[in-house]
């Protein structure tokens, strides 16, 4: 298990503790699985456009992407949100992201 962020060091919760990421966007490496997380950061990480680049960059070498809560409101900005008709939570969210 290895933390991302666009630079490595810690990054701070509003919700309490910092973690820290160990790599930063330009020396990532490929991954298996990327989980995106949610929270009050989205609202202004969905127009990073860096962000949204390393997440571009990523998803065609995933196995397997999830996100948690409104971390799936980044997924839609990066344009890798494929619909499902039968299931759509970005109707519910849209306000919320």
């Amino acid at each position: 298990i290895i933390m991302v962020a666009q630079q490595p060091g810690p990054v701070s919760s509003v919700c309490g503790p910092a973690c820290v990421a160990t790599v930063g966007f330009d020396n990532c490496p490929d991954l298996d699985l990327l989980l995106v997380p949610g929270g009050q950061g989205t609202r202004k990480q969905v127009s990073n456009p860096t962000l949204l680049s390393f997440l571009r960059r990523l998803y065609p070498n995933l196995e397997f992407l999830a996100s948690i809560c409104t971390g799936a409101g980044l997924l839609a900005a990066a344009g890798l949100w494929h619909r499902d008709p039968g299931w759509d939570p970005f109707a519910r969210q849209a306000g919320l992201v």
